[in-house]
């Protein structure tokens, strides 16, 4: 009896023993096939890297709106942006895009990208983007970024340029960069609108005033296939999506050049003393927190912002460049940053004044702000003008001829870099007896556009006549009177009383600014 119960106990020991070994070799398999899958998990995550690495590689050479494709190795270095690739097919602007393979397969449309996808650009390829121009050695008080476009027919950047320039000092300039972005993929494009600046602007981009960058292509990301948020069509979409890489580029750029940095759209004019208004209004909000200043309430027109907060931004616009538009970015970059009320100042100082869009499809009507109140508004004066013909030897900017000063109209001469010795000569069909002459130069959209150094002469009688290639020839001309700031008014009955057959404006100085005639505004006696 004894024996049978010490037999079981021995044998419920010996099955308990086996179970527990049973057990541990089953968690020993669990382990194993755990380990397993990580390394699985793991194998996968560095495939996945490998791959997004390739394609990383790949993308610089091929067209920025394709998400994947294959393609050759037929790159070679943008002279234009200093190195950044493109390909070889897209040298005459024929951009080809080619078939985007993830249409096969509709889950792979908004794949997840990498941090690196959105990190900021070394300072090596922020230097070789500036295309014209030279970096300041010191940073200053403001950097105003612009971003353009070529328009249809208007040509809005050098008005905003010039109104730019023309209210604010030499002193004021010396402390204030302008980058302006070369936003268009197409290099004609921005071969027209480099010429423009480099003839306009050359002593600006000379001092560093003003520095014209461009986008590497490889920084762009994806800009095909794009999340078709709030009902946009595809060309909307793309076009705000492009829009805030090109913007999160500006502010990475930016964001070393000085204290504070204002974004502006290129059709824009301000007011004199903007930028003492920029600096009060600081000082005004000193006393609190802020993300955002504000200096025009429409667009992301006048938005100033520290310049430590620039890349903080700009990685913003970057990770929902195709979520949302860059000006809500902006509002949800404020309200992160625990401002929840708009900082504007009142009265704006920017007035929005283009009536062309840079989406062809977009409401061509124009924005205005109706804070703003504009100090500079020009009044044609009725006067005589008896008939006449005007010549000029200074070159004439596209179809702004010399005629066009001698009308009653807001059609004007505009002239590039007038140099010493040019005349502008305006040869009345008879001699005439003139009581009361003005002669404006500028504009109310370019300023800055005036006649420095010239000078007012008359003569009572015309040798030969001219052409568009030479100049008229008249006997031997009485200077009358000189310009003050752009502008001559003579009270000519009281100057010189023959009658007059030519009158001539003469440069007496060299100047790099182009001139506009606004106007030349005759009376004669009644």
């Amino acid at each position: 009896m004894r024996r049978n119960r010490l037999f079981c106990g021995t044998s419920i020991l010996v099955i308990g023993v086996i179970a527990v070994n049973l057990l541990f070799v089953l968690q020993l398999f669990k382990i194993q096939d755990s380990r397993m899958d990580m390394m699985e998990a793991t194998f996968i995550r560095e495939r996945n890297a490998r791959d997004e690495t390739s394609m990383t590689q790949q993308r610089p050479g091929s067209d920025p709106t394709v998400r994947h494709s294959t393609v050759r190795d037929t790159t070679v270095k943008d002279p234009a942006v200093g190195g950044p690739t493109v390909n070889n097919n897209d040298r005459n602007n024929n951009v080809t895009i080619p078939t985007n393979h993830d249409d096969e397969n509709p889950n792979l449309s908004h794949k997840v990208r990498t941090a690196q996808s959105w990190a900021k650009p070394s300072e090596k390829v922020l230097e070789q983007s500036l295309v014209l121009g030279s970096r300041r050695k010191s940073s200053g008080f403001l950097t105003i970024g612009i971003p353009t476009v070529q328009r249809e027919t208007e040509h809005y950047l050098s008005q905003t340029l010039d109104s730019l320039i023309s209210k604010s000092s030499p002193k004021e300039r010396s402390d204030v960069v302008i980058v302006i972005l070369l936003a268009d993929f197409e290099e004609k494009k921005r071969s027209n609108l480099k010429k423009m600046i480099q003839e306009k602007y050359s002593s600006y981009l000379e001092n560093g005033f003003i520095q014209v960058i461009q986008v590497p292509l490889s920084f762009y990301p994806p800009l095909e296939n794009l999340k078709s948020n709030y009902k946009d069509s595809k060309t909307r979409v793309y076009w705000r999506s492009k829009q805030c890489v090109d913007f999160a580029f500006m502010f990475f750029y930016g964001s070393s050049l000085s204290e504070y940095y204002l974004q502006i759209e290129d059709d824009v004019y301000t007011v004199n003393g903007y930028l003492a208004a920029i600096r009060a209004f600081i000082k005004e909000k000193s006393n609190i927190q802020w993300a955002s200043l504000e200096f025009s309430a429409i667009g992301f027109i006048g938005k100033l912002f520290h310049a430590y907060d620039l890349d903080k931004l700009a990685t913003l616009a970057m990770i929902f460049y195709e979520d949302q538009p860059v000006d809500w970015i902006f509002r949800y970059f404020k309200d992160l940053n625990a401002q929840h009320k708009n900082l504007v100042r009142n009265p704006s100082i920017f007035q929005h004044k283009g009536f062309q869009s840079s989406l062809k499809e977009k409401d061509s009507k124009k924005l205005v702000d109706k804070s703003f109140v504009d100090d500079d508004q020009v009044e044609f004066v009725s006067a005589d003008n008896p008939s006449g013909t005007v010549y000029s030897n200074i070159e004439a900017f596209e179809k702004y001829l010399p005629q066009l000063s001698y009308k009653n109209t807001t059609e004007f001469f505009w002239g590039k870099k007038p140099q010493k010795d040019d005349d502008v000569v305006l040869v009345f069909d008879k001699p005439t007896q003139i009581t009361r002459l003005v002669i404006a130069t500028g504009s109310s959209q370019h300023p800055a556009d005036i006649l420095q150094d010239a000078a007012v002469e008359v003569s009572p009688e015309l040798i030969h006549s001219g052409n568009a290639a030479v100049l008229p020839k008249c006997s031997t001309f009485v200077e009358v009177g000189q310009f003050s700031h752009g502008r001559v008014e003579l009270e000519m009955e009281k100057i010189f009383t023959p009658r007059v057959a030519c009158l001539r404006i003469h440069v007496k100085d060299s100047q790099k600014q182009w001139a506009i005639i606004r106007q030349i505004a005759i009376w004669v006696p009644h």
